[in-house]
């Protein structure tokens, strides 16, 4: 019958070299009981501190069921819900000194049509919102326009910028539903971001969390991923 440690464990193979504790025991007398100790606390500590850190930075989800079904995620330290405007389902605001920005959705029918809605109505309805933007917006300039998907949702997509220089304000809305043909109903997302005077690095990380947000929509209940 085996007796002594060979019988309790197999030493460590020759090229992993001494453990953590021996080295510590040898250099600095610390016994390889207490080292261990140490270790397995700083273990629990790190593991315990990377928990909490992710169930604190877990984003909000707005759920919306009144029809269309739909849920956005946002930063609650960024971002705040308030009431609606004429028109709107749901509003997310941010602001910070000098800096606003939003997300809102309103509903969306557009006329009933037979072929696929994304790449053949939509290219000619957003014409006619366009001519309304020029008109409700101050000094307004295209900055782009095409096909949208944002996660399950697809759709059209309209960038744009307006107000004076040095008040800027720049905007991406989307007309969005949640399938290609046999559909009249969807929503139009909005996104406004404005800043008087420079933008600092605070601004930018606080719009980062806010595009993240806007990027979060999608139909139905489920989360997209963060």
């Amino acid at each position: 019958m085996a007796t002594g440690r060979a019988a309790d464990a197999p030493p460590p193979a020759r090229d992993f070299g001494p453990s953590l504790p021996t080295l510590l025991r040898r250099r600095f007398g610390v016994r390889e009981r207490v080292s261990t100790a140490v270790a397995v606390v700083l273990a629990l500590l790190v593991t315990g501190g990377l928990l909490i850190r992710s169930y604190a930075t877990r984003p909000e989800q707005l759920v919306y069921r009144a029809g269309p079904v739909f849920n956005i995620q946002y930063s609650r330290k960024v971002m705040r819900r308030v009431a609606p405007r004429t028109g709107e389902l749901v509003r997310l605001e941010a602001r910070h000194g000098k800096l606003f920005a939003s997300i809102t959705v309103d509903r969306l029918r557009v006329p009933a049509y037979s072929g696929n809605v994304t790449s053949g109505l939509l290219p000619v309805y957003v014409d006619g919102y366009e001519r309304q933007l020029r008109r409700s917006e101050d000094a307004f300039v295209l900055r782009d326009e095409g096909n949208a998907r944002v996660n399950s949702a697809q759709g059209y997509q309209v960038g744009f910028r307006s107000g004076p220089p040095g008040h800027f304000t720049w905007a991406r809305d989307m007309m969005l539903f949640p399938a290609d043909v046999n559909v009249r109903d969807g929503v139009l997302l909005r996104l406004r971001q404005s800043k008087v005077g420079t933008v600092n690095n605070h601004d930018i990380n606080l719009l980062n969390s806010v595009r993240r947000a806007f990027k979060s929509f999608d139909f139905g209940t489920d989360r997209a991923k963060w």
